[in-house]
């Protein structure tokens, strides 16, 4: 069926796809919409950057959706060249098939990065962009343009990535000596 090994994750997509509903089709396209190119996460992040309480969390987000990014469809999109399920599947999309390869994906990567770089300097409102960024990742699933294991890759390079790339910045760039509440790191 030239699936090789992904029957499971087909298996998958299709009982996501058995919620599918005109409501949820159009929720889901407007979160592809928003979501585009981090688009969301970086207004989100130059908000922050305008407080004085979230400064230092909304740059991190951007450093760190940056070195994300960098990664995904730098590095590994085009040294793995997997396929997406559009490519494998007879499947009608909701929006425009994407360009890349699938994995890892990049939404999830994006989206997880900069949630974790929230909750790493403010916890409460990290764990609310971590079910935002979880949304986004379920978004690419129920689009048919990612495998599961894409977005759960993406998901913790995003984590991995931010929680290197904040140690990093607290350990070595002044700026961050000091938290958002001014407290020294």
């Amino acid at each position: 069926d030239g699936l090789g090994g992904m029957g499971l994750e087909l298996d998958i997509l299709n009982g996501i796809h058995g919620m599918s509903s005109p409501v949820m089709d159009s929720v889901m396209q407007a979160t592809a919409y928003v979501t585009a190119h981090g688009a969301i996460w970086v207004l989100l992040s130059c908000i922050l950057i305008c407080t004085r309480r979230y400064r230092y969390a909304g740059v991190a987000m951007l450093v760190c959706m940056l070195v994300g990014e960098i990664l995904c469809d730098g590095v590994l999109k085009p040294m793995i060249c997997r396929e997406r399920p559009v490519d494998l599947a007879d499947f009608e999309l909701l929006v425009e098939p994407p360009s890349s390869y699938s994995f890892p994906s990049g939404h999830s990567v994006v989206a997880f990065s900069a949630a974790t770089a929230m909750f790493l300097f403010h916890r409460r409102e990290g764990i609310v962009l971590m079910l935002c960024a979880s949304f986004v990742a379920f978004s690419r699933l129920y689009l048919f343009v990612h495998w599961p294991t894409d977005v759960v890759a993406g998901a913790l390079i995003g984590m991995i990535v931010s929680v290197l790339t904040v140690w990093f910045l607290r350990r070595y760039i002044p700026f961050f000596s000091e938290d958002g509440d001014g407290n020294v790191t």
